[in-house]
């Protein structure tokens, strides 16, 4: 229970104060597959879906692959007994889907710097 406060009060810490948190961002000083992705997920949230299409486009796919994939996974941890969840979870179609998702995401990155899509996402 304490790393769970320790860490939520991280996640919270920095976003008061409203720190970077991409090392690709801070480093490099682009932007990175997945920026723009929490930004997304917040205007969707908000019901601000055409301004979550124009920060990435993917979120649509990717949050709830992501969203159902850690259900998945907690629901396997509370109940040992969902073997077939687990199976689904860990098959070769599970990892496709991601790996997919995976190269999309890339390739939406790779062409966003060339104007598509509204260009790179501000970092």
């Amino acid at each position: 229970m304490a790393v769970v406060a320790a860490v939520g009060g991280a996640a919270a810490l920095v976003g008061l104060l409203n720190i970077p948190v991409c090392p690709t961002a801070r480093i490099l000083r682009v932007p990175c597959p997945g920026c723009g992705l929490s930004r997304a997920t917040n205007a969707i949230l908000h019901g601000q879906l055409h301004e979550a299409w124009h920060l990435h486009p993917l979120v649509f796919f990717i949050v709830p692959a992501f969203a159902g994939y850690m259900l998945g996974q907690a629901l396997v941890y509370v109940w040992p007994q969902l073997g077939w969840l687990r199976r689904a979870l860990s098959s070769k179609w599970a990892d496709r889907g991601l790996i997919v998702l995976m190269v999309l995401a890339v390739g939406l990155w790779a062409v966003r710097f060339f104007g598509a899509f509204g260009g790179p996402v501000p970092v």
